[in-house]
């Protein structure tokens, strides 16, 4: 192998693993918010889109609807007992 062959090889190298950190898959619950350079692009999404590996960088945002239980918090009695109240269901 001489040098050229090996050059070529290494560029081929350097595109696949560009061309790998250029594409970008939000899945359909995400958006891609891109920023160039620290300054907003806008969302992009959900699918298959492109980005410049080193100048943008992309934030994933979830959409979907995160559901917690609160617990109720009580109520105070004239001694200022702690009272637990039912919630209705």
């Amino acid at each position: 192998m001489n040098a050229g062959t090996i050059g070529l090889i290494a560029a081929a190298v350097v595109v696949v693993l560009l061309a790998m950190a250029a594409i970008k898959i939000v899945p359909q619950y995400e958006r891609g918010v891109i920023f160039r350079l620290g300054r907003l692009i806008g969302a992009k999404g959900p699918g298959l889109f492109l980005i410049i590996p080193i100048v943008d960088r992309i934030f994933r945002v979830s959409l979907r609807t995160v559901t917690m239980d609160i617990p109720s918090p009580g109520r105070h009695h004239q001694r200022q007992r702690r009272v637990r109240v039912a919630v209705g269901r």
